[in-house]
């Protein structure tokens, strides 16, 4: 999986498909995330990841599934409501219903919206030696 894009763009009717890519779940979280991040803000996503702040985040789920929905829908809240941006993600402990996580971010302020993170076609799969997501997003 090591040629696979962190994240990419996908065609969707409407709303935003992003597909993100990782060795590990741990990964794949964070890239789900930069790829959020980087519609968010676009070229004007701050990059000085030395000036960053960082805060803790936890959660719980009943599933895979619901952790990554609950994952992206924090960071989306957290970045609307500072305004920030997320530049790293650094797992303490993930697994199919929980994690722990810093988040470094810096203030920012967005210039695309996403009213909310989806279940409407969501894929999580291990493929390959490593793991693939496809999440769509309301916009």
């Amino acid at each position: 999986m090591s040629a696979a894009p962190r994240y990419e763009f996908l065609d969707h009717t409407g709303d935003i498909r992003i597909r993100a890519n990782g060795r590990t779940l741990a990964e794949l979280f964070a890239n789900a995330g930069h790829g959020m991040m980087a519609y968010l803000f676009g070229d004007r996503l701050p990059c000085d990841a030395a000036a960053a702040r960082r805060t803790r985040i936890e959660l719980c789920a009943p599933d895979r599934d619901a952790l990554l929905v609950d994952w992206l829908s924090e960071l989306l809240f957290r970045a609307e409501t500072t305004p920030c941006a997320f530049v790293d993600f650094h797992f303490e402990r993930i697994d199919e219903t929980a994690l722990a996580a810093q988040a470094s971010w810096l203030p920012a302020e967005p210039v695309e919206e996403i009213k909310a993170v989806t279940y409407n076609d969501l894929r999580i799969a291990q493929r390959d030696g490593g793991w693939r997501a496809d999440v769509v997003y309301d916009v």
